[in-house]
């Protein structure tokens, strides 16, 4: 099946494509150069595999090009010009609806955290303890909170109350995995930014064009 490309920047003599089902193909990302380099409306072709994208400088229309890819069976462009991106907010990603629903989801916890304290059980494990300082440091941005869960966390582990429950370590390494996920996505979007302004840094600059008027004799 013929891969789909996607347009991520388009200026007159220059497409940038973007191939996210490829991401990290090497051997495709190298046939895409072999076969598209000798087309001679192509004058300049970069792929990068690590970004799934495909970089041309083209004399004329890219249209041309666009059905030899397709021919090849390299690419076919999509419909629409940008390619679907799988970086989401942790509010839609998390699936619990809208800010008002939340709200009462915090409250609630609020309440439940007040009733446990009252029956006098008012740390959890270790690992519970730990990872509640991340949050703190990372989401909330209080540091000052994070040290708190922190030592509550060195106390547990000192108690012998190290580990929560199974339901709650299977979430909590759901929950890493897709901060890892996150980490990465970023990282791939930093790196496509500073390739983007390395290439801008390196196209010399256009001459302008002088215009000569004749003396008068």
């Amino acid at each position: 099946m013929t891969p789909t490309a996607y347009i991520a920047h388009q200026v007159a003599g220059r497409t940038r494509l973007r191939v996210p089902e490829k991401r990290g193909d090497d051997h495709y990302f190298e046939t895409v150069r072999q076969k598209l380099s000798v087309n001679s409306a192509v004058e300049r072709l970069k792929v990068t595999p690590e970004t799934a994208s495909i970089l041309l400088h083209h004399a004329g229309s890219f249209a041309p090009i666009a059905a030899v890819a397709a021919e090849y069976e390299l690419f076919r462009i999509a419909d629409r010009t940008t390619a679907p991106t799988n970086q989401s907010s942790p509010l839609k990603a998390s699936g619990l609806g809208p800010a008002s629903a939340l709200d009462a989801v915090a409250t609630g916890l609020s309440g439940l955290a007040l009733f446990q304290l009252a029956r006098g059980q008012a740390f959890g494990s270790a690992v519970e303890n730990f990872w509640n300082s991340y949050g703190a440091k990372q989401l909330l941005q209080r540091p000052g909170l994070a040290g708190l869960f922190a030592a509550i966390g060195v106390y547990q582990v000192l108690s012998g109350r190290y580990l929560g429950s199974a339901a709650s370590l299977l979430f909590y390494s759901m929950v890493t995995r897709r901060l890892a996920s996150s980490e990465r996505e970023k990282r791939s979007h930093a790196g496509v930014t500073s390739e983007a302004t390395s290439e801008a840094l390196e196209r010399p600059p256009r001459k302008r064009a002088e215009v000569v008027f004749p003396r008068r004799s």
